[in-house]
This record gives C-alpha cells, structure tokens and sequence, in this order.
C-alpha cells in the first residue's frame, strides 16, 4: 500500500509491526455489537418485522466496516529497518499517513519496556529509540519480541559503524 525508495547500498533488514494483540479489542466489540442485536431479534420472535430485518443487516455490515478498517490501519502501519534507517509509517485513517525517518547512525539510546501479564506473556513491548544531537524519539508500541528488536537495530547500527570506521 506504500512504497519507501531506499538509499543507494541500502537494504530492508526488517519490517516490523505491532502485535495482532492490539486489534483484540476490536474483534470483542465487533462481534458483541453484531450477537447481541441478532439475539435480541431471534430471543423476541421479531423475524415477522421486515424494516427491522433490514435495520439489522445495515447494522452488521457498518460494524464488518469498522472492523475491516482497523484491520487495513493494523495491516499498513509498520516500522522499516534498513541497514541505514529506521522508518515509522503511522496510518491515523486510510487517507492520513505520517512516514518518519532517521538514521541508524545517530542512535543514542535504545530501551524496552513490558509491562503487565499479557505483554510477557505474549512477548510484546514498547520500544524507545533516543536519537543524539536532536530531541527526535521513537516510539514503538505492542511490538512483538521488542529485545530481539532492539538487538536488530544495535545490530544494524554496529555494522553500519564499522563501515565508516
């Protein structure tokens, strides 16, 4: 759905994006606000209403909309790491798109954080990247494995530093 042109001798080492986990909440509203007025429908014997049968479809498609969108914002919002920079390319809707970008070199600090029972769990985290010379942060969230994430971009950084040296 996007494209990023990359440098000359560069390559995409990962694409990374946030854990399935984060649509949960999506897929529990969704399938409550599509059950709960069917049951309604099928408890009260109302299938003698035709309006109200066609109300309920209209309904159950706008809830499947909703739902297919935050799919597509969760399937196109990613995080690019080549051997030369790190890429956050943020959806807020499917016609608003933020790409930031920064070099790998100018790294100053990176950390992870998991916090709570379902992030160990499920090995998902935030990861903060630091940047020197510039107060630019980034910040990775409900990504999968977030240490071997960090341990990537620390590698990508080490390797991009003993081509300069």
């Amino acid at each position: 759905m996007f494209k990023i042109k990359l440098r000359e001798n560069e390559k995409l080492i990962l694409a990374s994006r946030q854990t399935e986990w984060v649509w949960g909440k999506a897929v529990v509203l969704v399938l409550v606000l599509i059950y709960v007025p069917w049951a309604f429908y099928a408890k009260y014997e109302l299938q003698d209403i035709t309006a109200l049968r066609r109300i309920l479809f209209f309904w159950t498609v706008l809830v499947l909309l909703y739902a297919l969108n935050k799919y597509l914002l969760w399937l196109v919002n990613s995080y690019l790491i080549t051997s030369q920079r790190i890429i956050s390319v943020e959806y807020k809707n499917l016609f608003s798109k933020t790409v930031e970008e920064a070099d790998i070199q100018s790294i100053a600090s990176i950390s992870c954080k998991t916090q709570g029972i379902l992030e160990s769990l499920f090995n998902t985290g935030k990861l903060v990247i630091n940047f020197s010379g510039t107060a630019k942060t980034f910040e990775m969230h409900k990504v999968r494995e977030p240490e071997e994430l960090k341990e990537t971009i620390l590698s990508a950084k080490n390797k991009l530093a003993g081509l300069h040296v």
